[in-house]
This record gives C-alpha cells, sequence and structure tokens, in this order.
C-alpha cells in the first residue's frame, strides 16, 4: 500500500525529472490517523519500526502496534490533562517509546517538542522556560532525568514527568502506564493549520528559538523520503540521526512511514562503524542516509558489501570526492548530498551524480509563510 500520491500532485519532464510538486490535504489532516492508523487497518502486519538495541534486544513493530501503543499513550495523556495544543517535551534518544508517543501527541492535537538527551541542566531550562511544557517525557539512561528534574524545579514548571521502562524519583513510569492503557482511541479534532512539532534552534549565536510547525509538516517530507533519500514502499530506511535532532523527523518517520517504507532504528551510544554495516545487512536495508562522517569511516575501514542497499544520502557537511568515490567504487551506488537551509528544518535538495562536482536541478521550490 502507498497512499502517498493522495497527498500530492507531482508534474515530472518526458526524461521523468520532478519538475512541480504540490500538496493536497483535508483541512484536519493529522498523520497519526491518516497515515498511521490508515495503514494499519488497511495492512496490519506491514512493517513500520524495525527496532535494534546495543544490548541485541529487538524488536520490529507493525503499523497495528504502531497505532495500538500510540492510543494507549494518548489515554494516558488525555487522563493526565494534555489536550490540544499543550506542549510536551521528548527526550528518549533512540527508543522505541519515542514513534510510540510522537503518535500519540499528534492524535490527541498536543505539541511535540523533541530536544536531545546532550543538553545540559541550563539548556534544558531555557527551552522549559520558553516553551512551558504541560509534560516531560525522557530517557532513564545516564543524568538526563537529573538535570530535566533539576531544571524543571528552578523554573517552577509544575509540568508532569515521565520516564520509560525503568523507575525514576520523582518519575512517573510511562511503559508501566502504556500496559495498563486502553489501547481504542476515537479521533480528536485538530486542524492542518495547528501547531504540530516544535524545534528549538542550536543557540549557537544567542539563546535558542522556537521554530514551530503544522500538521502539514509530515506532508513536506514526501519529496524527502522519495526523491533524496531513495525510500520505498516495501523497503526499509535507515537514517542515522538521534529523536532530538530535526534530521529524526526527515530521516525515521513522516515522510518513509507516507511513501510505504518501514524504518530501521539503531538504538547506540557509541559509534561503531562496522555494526552500522552488519545492522543494514541483518536486515535488510535499502536506503541508507548518514553525516559525511559516517561515509568517511566506511571507505576508510575494510568493510564488507552492502547488498541490499539500493540508494545512500548524506546531510551536513561536505562530503569530500575522494570518499565520494570511495563509497562509489565499493558499494556502486552514488551519495546523494542535500544542499541548503537546514534551519528551521526546511530544506531543498540537490543530489550529486557520478561526477562530485556535478550538480542536478534542485527539488521545486516549497513557499513558505
Amino acid at each position: 500500500m502507498n497512499i502517498y500520491r493522495e497527498f500530492c500532485k507531482e508534474t515530472f519532464d518526458p526524461s521523468g525529472v520532478l519538475t512541480d510538486f504540490n500538496l493536497c490535504y483535508k483541512e484536519n489532516f493529522n498523520f497519526g490517523y491518516d497515515v498511521v492508523d490508515r495503514i494499519a487497518d488497511e495492512e496490519p502486519e506491514k512493517p513500520a519500526l524495525v527496532w535494534r538495541g546495543s544490548d541485541d534486544e529487538e524488536h520490529v513493530f507493525s503499523f497495528r502496534e504502531i497505532k495500538q501503543w500510540s492510543n494507549r499513550a494518548a489515554n494516558i495523556f488525555i487522563s493526565q490533562g494534555i489536550k490540544r495544543g499543550d506542549t510536551v517535551m521528548v527526550v528518549l534518544k533512540r527508543h522505541y517509546e519515542y514513534w510510540f508517543v510522537a503518535v500519540a501527541l499528534h492524535k490527541i492535537g498536543a505539541v511535540l517538542l523533541p530536544v536531545t538527551h546532550m543538553l545540559t541542566e541550563q539548556d534544558f531550562q531555557i527551552r522549559i522556560r520558553l516553551s512551558n511544557p504541560k509534560g516531560l517525557i525522557v530517557t532513564p539512561q545516564g543524568s538526563v532525568t537529573e538535570k530535566v528534574r533539576n531544571a524543571a524545579l528552578r523554573e517552577n514548571a509544575g509540568c508532569l514527568l515521565w520516564t520509560v521502562k525503568e523507575n525514576r524519583e520523582g518519575f512517573i513510569n510511562l511503559t508501566d502506564q502504556m500496559h495498563q492503557a486502553q489501547e481504542t482511541l476515537e479521533r480528536m479534532e485538530t486542524r492542518a493549520e495547528d501547531p504540530m512539532i516544535l524545534y528549538f534552534t542550536s543557540g549557537t549565536t544567542g539563546n535558542p528559538k522556537g521554530v514551530v510547525h503544522s500538521f502539514t509538516y509530515p506532508l513536506a517530507h514526501i519529496i524527502t523520503a522519495r526523491y533524496w533519500q531513495g525510500a520505498q514502499d516495501g523497503g526499509l530506511h535507515f537514517t542515522v540521526a538521534e529523536t532530538g535532532w530535526g534530521k529524526a523527523s526527515w530521516g525515521k518517520i513522516y515522510g518513509q512511514w507516507i511513501v510505504g517504507s518501514a524504518v530501521m532504528v539503531y538504538d547506540f551510544d557509541t559509534f561503531d562503524p562496522a555494526m552500522l554495516v552488519k545492522i543494514i545487512n541483518r536486515y535488510g536495508v535499502t536506503s541508507f542516509c548518514a553525516p559525511p562522517t559516517v561515509y568517511r569511516y566506511l571507505v576508510r575501514r575494510d568493510i564488507p558489501d552492502m547488498p541490499s542497499l539500493k540508494h545512500a544520502s548524506t546531510a551536513g557537511e561536505a562530503l569530500s570526492p575522494e570518499v565520494f568515490r570511495a563509497f562509489l567504487k565499493k558499494q556502486g551506488l552514488s551519495c546523494m548530498k542535500d544542499m541548503g537551509r537546514q534551519k528551521p528544518y526546511s530544506f531543498w535538495p540537490i543530489s550529486l551524480t557520478g561526477n562530485p562536482w556535478m550538480l542536478l536541478l534542485a527539488s521545486p521550490p516549497h513557499y513558505l509563510e
């Protein structure tokens, strides 16, 4: 099942190059209901999320399971008074609970605020002050719960504090709650123009600033997933990114699920290029996106072939011609580099061809208001 064409109109030139792209959606479009639940109802066992932990724990979640777990989480949030328009900060690294929570918040119309676990206590404090979250859902790993709890106390924030899997002082165990919650949920009213997700800029030249995207944001990543990352219906896409960064939204959930691809998630803390290759080959990853640093490691090590891989892409700093050629020689794949503004997480991808200095046409322009 591939539903992306229901949400866009594409125009191609005689050679098959995309020349125009326009979105079409209903006034109440909601990714949780109109994508996740739609696929779950029509193809319930279709894989959505393939997750592997660094301790070899693994799970494959179907769209049916994503629907059920997100409904459970949504019912918990509703019972705790979280409603349409409320902000919830989520600090869940690459834990699979992130996907349950994100979809749940979309379904109830709350604003998802993903942040990285690498923030300092002061960083958390600034973001809590500026966003006034109704709840915070954080990883139990490391000192994150302590930093978040202290930051919330300093800001006198009367917000709900959750963690997952393990118990932590002052935090509710969301995992335990989800196991007890109902897995059915009636559709709630949201509008396409409502705020859906909030990101903070990095704050490198001053305090971070919030950037809000509406419920149409997932649809913008059809072009990201299909025409830059090469995600395919029935495929398995692997983007190397932690969920606190914007790259997770354009590589680990929205566009990929809309075009029918499952997403591969490797929940690791220590970067090991050899392990990434093992993940790709073990699970049959078909499309891969990672920073140029990862590709440099891959070509400098004697890595095995990755026969399942059909498409490779990169973003971030420059990819050197030497690395480009080495990867092309080893895997037979050109690495497609995006170029353009990445903040506030809107960008225009441009692809590199077999000639690393040759640029193709940019993707059709998007008009932002």
